[in-house]
């Protein structure tokens, strides 16, 4: 299947309202109020300079071999916050819109009148679905425009991959019970495309808590023990002991690591879960789905802390994938 990705498609929901909207302007006063608003912009009272004052400081600043790796490292800097949307590949429509993904789901079900026969409000509550969906992986991408501002919380790699199946078997079960049978291999090779662009954007991705936890596991013990008889000086009142627990924990989990043959077993057992999911056993298959992402976040530890630690971390997470489930199965 070829497919082509309108990069200025918001959603079918806001294309529709935009359509009907009564405020549109036929294409003809467009015009008129296009070209006046090219006078407008070549009037020349909009062009008046603006008197600006620049300190000594500032000036040397900007003629300074510094001012000029400044300048440097403020351009490398803007291109590195880009860095996702410069660099996205034509031949990965997910990339094109990697902070809304959900965009080129939704664009195929408008271009096939999936939404033709549907209310707003319907059209709405679909679109909502597939957001929810994509956004944990959306996360993932930290640059480009979220056209919804959803808030994400960085998911660590574990998360990652756990997202990345369940919203796969969440977009193969939204195939199944509302796409078109004629359309349904389309689909669903769009489903395949958004499993490798992520699976590609997951590999060797670590969050910032991740880089530290194993930054901190690398310290020589002896600094450790430095850190430890320092704090250990302040007031007792001023001691913070749940953070030198939490501390303690993060070394634990600064030196697990998995294997990618380790990763590839975990992660078809948990498709397996999500797919073997339905909405009388929900409660019981996200259950199993918790135990078996902590046992091997921890790596089978028995320790009740580290345990718990996993289980707060997480708790996002399931919530996110907890909901789009049940919305899928009360349809």
């Amino acid at each position: 299947m070829s497919y082509s990705v309108n990069l200025f498609f918001q959603g079918a929901y806001h294309t529709r309202i935009a359509k009907n909207s009564e405020n549109l302007v036929e294409n003809k006063c467009a015009t008129e109020r296009c070209n006046q608003i090219v006078k407008e912009m070549y009037k020349e009272e909009n062009y008046k300079g603006v008197a600006v004052t620049i300190s000594e400081e500032g000036l040397n600043l900007l003629t300074s071999e510094d001012g000029k790796k400044k300048m440097l490292r403020d351009v490398e800097e803007l291109f590195t916050k880009n860095a996702t949307v410069l660099e996205a590949d034509p031949n990965d429509i997910f990339s094109l819109k990697a902070n809304d993904q959900w965009l080129i789901f939704s664009e195929f079900l408008y271009n096939n009148g999936f939404y033709d026969s549907l209310s707003n409000t319907e059209v709405k509550e679909i679109e909502s679905l597939l957001i929810k969906i994509t956004n944990g992986l959306d996360s993932l991408c930290q640059t480009g425009i979220d056209l919804y501002g959803e808030s994400h919380e960085q998911l660590s790699s574990s998360e990652a991959y756990l997202e990345l199946e369940s919203s796969t078997s969440a977009l193969q079960y939204f195939c199944d019970k509302f796409v078109a049978s004629d359309k349904k291999d389309d689909f669903r090779e769009l489903i395949s495309k958004y499993y490798e662009h992520n699976c590609k954007v997951i590999q060797g991705y670590s969050s910032i808590e991740e880089n530290f936890n194993k930054g901190y596991n690398k310290l020589p013990s002896e600094a450790k023990v430095r850190l430890e008889k320092g704090r250990s000086m302040f007031p007792e009142a001023l001691r913070n002991e749940q953070a030198a627990k939490e501390l303690a924990i993060r070394n634990i989990f600064g030196g697990i690591t998995h294997s990618s043959a380790e990763i590839e077993a975990q992660n078809k057992l948990i498709s397996s879960l999500f797919s073997s999911m339905n909405k009388n056993n929900i409660d019981i298959v996200i259950q199993q789905i918790k135990n078996s992402f902590i046992d091997f976040t921890t790596s089978n530890s028995k320790n009740d802390d580290v345990i718990t630690f996993v289980r707060n971390k997480s708790e996002h997470t399931f919530a996110n994938i907890t909901k789009y489930w049940s919305d899928l199965f009360k349809y």
